[in-house]
């Protein structure tokens, strides 16, 4: 069974209609089949070395947990390192490494309080319990 590269370029891509594919050549057809499989093979990468300081701020399992969140579209690359930086700063001022548990605690204060520029204090507030997590 050969495989129809037009149904594939529509099935890779749902915006992409039988009448934009019939105005194309099919080396258009190509490049286009082509560029849509090598973004998909991009999204699954991210080429991140941790610093020495956000090494020592999070354990193994939380940044796993982390590029796990990343590679499923949870979270952005900027979110991967405003959530990095206020590790760091959290490990600073505690020194005390930031393990996956506490990790999703900081990722949910992140991502749905929409609270912007916590301070390291503010997070282990809100990690404790001490201020409540409301929206502003």
């Amino acid at each position: 069974m050969k495989i129809d590269k037009t149904d594939m370029i529509k099935a890779l891509d749902s915006d992409i209609t039988d009448e934009m594919l019939n105005l194309l050549t099919d080396e258009e057809k190509d490049f286009l089949y082509n560029l849509l499989t090598l973004q998909d093979k991009e999204k699954s990468t991210y080429n991140r070395m941790l610093s020495r300081q956000e090494n020592y701020a999070l354990t193994t399992g939380a940044y796993g947990y982390l590029l796990t969140l990343l590679q499923m579209e949870s979270i952005t690359a900027m979110d991967l390192e405003n959530i990095l930086n206020a590790c760091v700063n959290i490990y600073n001022e505690t020194h005390s490494r930031v393990d996956r548990d506490r990790l999703e605690k900081i990722v949910t204060i992140y991502m749905f309080t929409g609270v912007q520029n916590v301070s390291s204090r503010g997070y282990l507030e809100m990690i404790s319990g001490q201020t409540e997590l409301t929206k502003n």
